[in-house]
């Protein structure tokens, strides 16, 4: 007994140490587990704001739907419709905007040009809900008043000398809203004749409406083709 006592008497100091040496680990692995604990808690809270911000963003479908004229028994109109399936919006606002792009060719040449033009669309009926049909966006025989520029576009582009000539539509809109969260965004769109629009970069989107808002513009009731030709073949000939 007298020599254990002696040996822990000698080895104070190591036991001491050895003992603080094992307090330090074991505070560093339960620290180590608490932060773990803190890290998975900290992801799980991110997936769950996740979660609940998508749950709050609007799902829209965006399309053209076309109207047939009774009288004529053609699809004379090109509707806009803006629907929401997702969370509910505040403050909807929708601006829509619609380019001619122009095509001229022969067998040297060709040209194009996009020009903004207005009078496409003429009236706008919005929802007071926020969720379902947002808006309806109307003209009075926008398709029709197409269908006839195109035509007169090919014949007098021939009637110039080149080989041919038509046009295509580029019809964009800009949503701006409230979220259910009281975040306001500003998103762009392009809506095709057929199928669902699609959602632009916000640089392209942004340039777009930029180049729609310059004044002044040209109006689709009193377009003739002559202007339009003008425009895309300035400067070049067939």
């Amino acid at each position: 007994m007298k020599d254990l006592r002696g040996c822990l008497r000698r080895n104070k100091i190591f036991f001491e140490t050895l003992a603080a040496l094992a307090l330090s680990i074991m505070a560093v692995v339960v620290g180590f587990a608490q932060y773990r604990t803190m890290s998975q808690q900290t992801s799980l809270i991110e997936v769950q704001t996740r979660v609940v911000e998508a749950q709050a963003l609007p799902q829209f479908e965006i399309a053209i739907k076309q109207k047939q004229n009774t009288e004529t028994g053609k699809f004379d109109d090109n509707d806009l419709i803006v629907n929401n399936h997702g969370g509910p919006v505040h403050k909807f606002d929708a601006d829509p905007a619609y380019f001619l792009k122009v095509t001229v060719f022969s067998k040297t040449n060709t040209n194009k040009v996009v020009i903004p033009v207005g009078g496409y669309f003429l009236a706008q009926a919005v929802s007071s809900s926020g969720t379902g049909v947002l808006t309806t966006i109307t003209g009075n025989h926008n398709n029709a008043r197409f269908i006839e520029l195109n035509r007169q576009i090919r014949e007098t582009a021939t009637a110039q000398g080149w080989a041919g000539g038509y046009i295509d539509e580029r019809i964009l809109v800009a949503l701006s809203y409230l979220d259910l969260l009281g975040r306001a965004h500003r998103d762009y769109y392009e809506v095709p004749g057929v199928g669902g629009g699609w959602r632009l970069p916000d640089v392209d989107g942004e340039a777009m409406f930029k180049e729609w808002h310059k004044f002044p513009r040209l109006e689709l009731s009193n377009l003739d083709p002559n202007t339009l030709l003008g425009a895309t073949t300035k400067n070049i000939s067939p």
